[in-house]
């Protein structure tokens, strides 16, 4: 639907103090031909008003109707412009027009297509309702001269109707200086499909002759541009489909196939405007693909402008002293971040001995951060070496001796600059000046038959050869049983038996598993944490599951019936699952001759009776004399809190128990 423009007029006395007239009146219509056929918009006050075939609308104007409801073709008005100057004028019958002419900026768009109304126009000096007006912002009816259409912009009216792509902004109306001041209409924008606004006239002191509604004056409008298929409108102009309109700014200051986008990598930038990149980074002068702040990588190469990579020129100076050690930038990936610095084993001074002053100058190194270490000296009290090698002399020229600190020809044994004896068993050797325990191995003896070259001490070893039998590593010098990268095969062969393990050089026979309830479950050295039952017929042998040399066992025999028992009671959870065994070695063939029982308690400590047992004979028999095994799984009842667990003999044979468990977290011994 399109809006129409109607007046309300309230009654006007001449020489009235106070006028009051307010024009608020919206018609809607839709209407085809056919149209008006007279020159002006007619008012009327009943159809007889109106010409043959027009009814009088609800705006008070002739239109085409036959149900006289709707104005379905009425000439619509222009926006009500503002007053000029509201001076006087004669009041003329509704249906006469009047000859003043009123000048409007931008009044209503007009309804006869496809003119429309100025954005708002002032009304003429005594103007009347039915004057012209030249409106601001639409084109004037050029089928009807409209009384209140209005001439303007674009094609399709830039006040109220739709501005054409890039039409010019519609002026808004003026306000009239002798009336009520109303702000004039909305400019259209100069977008796509800005709207213009509708002027509203303002009311003039004098009546309705003086001041009276301006019938569209003159305004800008919008111009509708048509561009061919490889352009585009732009405030009112074509150009390239590429182009941007209105140029570009702000974070997006480049035109790209006509949007404006941020700057490509490789683009000038400063930091403080790095919104402008499309990465968002600013590095080194250009915008860059990721931060580029290493010290040995640059973002602005000219191979690789706006892309981050390794470089051989120094962000920052590296350090250096001048020699070979500084740092430098080697334009590798590895080293991009920061500087390189050749490693601690770099020479960067050679060794050499100076066989006047005897002084030994050691080899420098580079520090790693950038500096050469200062030289290191040693005196040569034999001098230097003779195979002209930077080194001292190890020992006098034949026929010579060292003495005072020097090679002298003499036969005493003296050493050092006090010609000193060397003798006795501490420091019996002459080394360098010193008097040491010795040179080599020929000065020592057991137990330390070995000489440390290195301290120039007689020690048990220096090497693994250097031992032997039951300690057979060496480890500090000293020979011991094991070490833990060997225990596999140190402590078996020493009669540790299976699973052995070492720990402090000394070799352990195998332990329980961590989540083993039971105490010295291995009879290891003793049957401590096993309380004994008839401990005349219990005892502790030396006889082992795993043969080691440091463990035993619990041997249990009979006499009559009394009966050697062993036995250890642990907390435990009734909802909870747990592994049993034990091994042993009978001397019967009798399936039953050994046995452990379990006797389960409600309450802790397996205090007060055993509300149940559980009996775990040794069952198949090993060959007389060798270890067999057991084990089962035990779910106590519900609700046990301990159980006691207890091993023995049956019907009067001896036995040995060993490795004895109950574990809960999975596990066996």
């Amino acid at each position: 639907m399109r809006a129409f423009s109607a007046f309300s007029f309230a009654p006007y006395a001449r020489g009235g103090v106070g006028v009051a007239l307010f024009l608020a009146i919206s018609v809607f219509g839709c209407f085809k031909e056919p149209k008006l056929d007279v020159t002006q918009p007619r008012h009327c006050q009943s159809d007889k008003s109106c010409p043959y075939g027009y009814v009088c609308g609800p705006d008070g104007f002739c239109c085409a109707s036959s149900d006289g409801k709707t104005c379905s073709g009425a000439v619509s008005t222009g926006g009500a412009g503002a007053l000029v100057d509201g001076s006087l004028g004669d009041v003329a019958s509704v249906d006469a027009p009047r000859p003043e002419t009123g000048a409007g900026s931008g009044g209503a768009r007009s309804e006869v297509e496809p003119a429309g109304g100025g954005a708002g126009g002032a009304a003429g000096s005594g103007g009347n309702l039915d004057a012209y007006g030249t409106g601001g912002g639409g084109q004037r009816d050029s089928g009807l001269d409209s009384p209140l259409g209005g001439e303007g912009g674009g094609s399709d009216g830039g006040g109220a109707g739709a501005i054409g792509s890039g039409g010019v902004t519609g002026t808004g109306g003026t306000n009239g200086s002798g009336g009520v001041v109303v702000t004039g209409g909305t400019n259209a924008s100069g977008g796509v499909t800005g709207t213009g606004g509708i002027g509203t006239g303002g009311i003039g002191t004098g009546g309705i002759g003086t001041g009276g509604i301006g019938s569209g004056g003159t305004g800008t409008g919008g111009t509708t541009v048509t561009c061919g298929s490889s352009q585009k409108p732009c405030n009112g102009t074509c150009i390239p489909i590429t182009s941007c309109c209105g140029g570009c700014g702000g974070n997006t200051p480049i035109c790209d196939n006509g949007t404006c986008v941020g700057r490509p990598n490789g683009d000038a930038c400063t930091p403080s405007a790095a919104a402008e990149c499309l990465s968002g980074v600013c590095a080194d002068g250009v915008c860059c693909n990721v931060t580029c702040d290493g010290q040995c990588e640059a973002c602005n190469t000219t191979a690789s402008k706006g892309t981050c990579v390794p470089t051989t020129t120094q962000r920052t100076p590296c350090t250096s002293d001048g020699s070979s050690c500084g740092g430098t930038c080697d334009g590798t990936a590895a080293h991009r971040e920061a500087c390189y610095y050749p490693p601690s084993s770099s020479v960067c001074g050679a060794a050499s001995c100076n066989g006047t002053t005897k002084i030994l100058t050691h080899a420098r190194y580079c520090s790693g951060d950038g500096r050469c270490n200062a030289a290191t000296t040693d005196p040569c009290p034999m001098g230097c070496a003779t195979d002209g090698s930077a080194q001292c002399a190890t020992s006098c020229p034949a026929g010579t001796y060292f003495c005072s600190n020097a090679c002298v020809e003499s036969t005493d044994l003296h050493c050092g600059a006090d010609c000193l004896l060397c003798a006795g068993t501490s420091n019996p050797k002459c080394y360098n000046g010193t008097c040491v325990q010795c040179i080599d191995n020929s000065t020592c003896s057991t137990p330390n038959p070995v000489c440390n070259t290195s301290t120039h001490t007689c020690v048990q070893c220096t090497t693994d050869g250097n031992c032997a039998s039951s300690t057979p590593r060496c480890v500090g010098n000293t020979c011991v049983q094991c070490t833990p990268a060997t225990q596999s095969v140190d402590c078996p062969a020493l009669g540790y038996g299976t699973g052995s393990t070492c720990s402090g050089d000394q070799c352990h026979c195998r332990g329980p598993s961590p989540g083993n309830l039971l105490q010295n479950p291995g009879f290891e050295s003793s049957l401590s944490s096993w309380n004994l039952v008839s401990p005349s017929y219990v005892s502790h042998a030396g006889d082992d599951a795993d043969s080691c040399v440091a463990s035993g066992s619990a041997h249990v025999s009979a006499y009559g019936f009394e009966f050697g028992k062993v036995n250890q009671c642990v907390a435990v959870s009734g909802d909870h699952s747990y592994n049993f065994g034990y091994k042993y070695k009978q001397v019967a063939t009798d399936p039953d001759a050994l046995e452990c029982i379990l006797y389960f308690y409600q309450g802790g400590g397996c205090a007060g009776d055993d509300w149940t047992m559980l009996q775990i004979y040794s069952g198949a028999v090993p060959p007389i004399d060798n270890w067999g095994s057991k084990t089962t799984t035990v779910s106590p009842p519900t609700g046990t809190g301990s159980i006691l667990v207890e091993c023995q003999g049956v019907n009067f044979y001896d036995g040995w128990f060993d490795q004895v468990y109950l574990n809960g977290s999975g596990g066996y011994y």
